[in-house]
């Protein structure tokens, strides 16, 4: 009885030992700014396998968006997707990416917007729009997203899904990509009718580094 607890006081005190040492990591802010990156990389969405394929065109890559974004008008390097009655149905759990390369939409890049007009019958879909940026070599630079709530939301009425990223002090280069795609993750049955996409720069595109 008396090894018994003995051996239950120092596994207490191993337990104690362990999270004290793990809330000393957390106050030094060196160890707590990578362990909250080391997180924020575990929870990093995987870009869907449909995504734009880049042709080579002259020594220029030329975006080749994948169904159902294929049929997309631009107003300079922004996008404007207009999807056939009745809709594309997005019912898994993400849909084809939108990627652009940030040089070709931007001189110097500080926001990020998309936007969706949709329906569904789910009173509380888990809907997100999701946007990464990659290095060129397709390494991890950063992410964001915005979730739908459910008390902004209308179930059986088209509504206006929108998110704006805005990039502050993020150091993006003109060769890193970024990838634009919603995320479903409750699976509900999601009918989006139009998509946009808009790159904000600090000066209108082609009056620095562009010729």
């Amino acid at each position: 009885m008396a090894r018994s607890r003995t051996a239950r006081t120092l596994l207490l005190l191993l337990l104690l030992g362990a999270g004290a040492g793990v809330l000393a990591v957390f106050k030094v802010p060196a160890y707590e700014q990578m362990a909250k990156r080391q997180w924020r990389d575990l929870r990093r969405p995987a870009v869907p396998a449909a995504r734009t394929q880049m042709t080579q065109v002259n020594g220029r890559a030329i975006p080749q968006d994948p169904a159902p974004f294929a049929s997309a008008s631009t107003l300079g390097p922004n996008l404007h997707f207009q999807f056939r009655q009745p809709g594309y149905l997005l019912s898994e759990k993400t849909s084809p990416a939108i990627i652009r390369v940030v040089k070709d939409v931007a001189d110097s890049l500080v926001s990020i917007s998309a936007g969706i007009t949709f329906t569904t019958t789910d009173p509380s879909p888990d809907l997100r729009i999701c946007i990464r940026l990659d290095h060129a070599d397709g390494s991890p630079m950063e992410w964001n997203e915005k979730r739908l709530l459910a008390n902004e939301h209308y179930p059986n009425k088209a509504e206006r899904f929108n998110f704006e990223w805005l990039l502050r002090e993020l150091p993006v280069q003109p060769d890193d990509r970024i990838a634009v795609f919603l995320r479903n993750r409750g699976g509900a049955d999601v009918t989006i009718t139009e998509m946009d996409v808009v790159f904000r720069s600090a000066e209108p595109l082609g009056t620095s580094s562009h010729p």
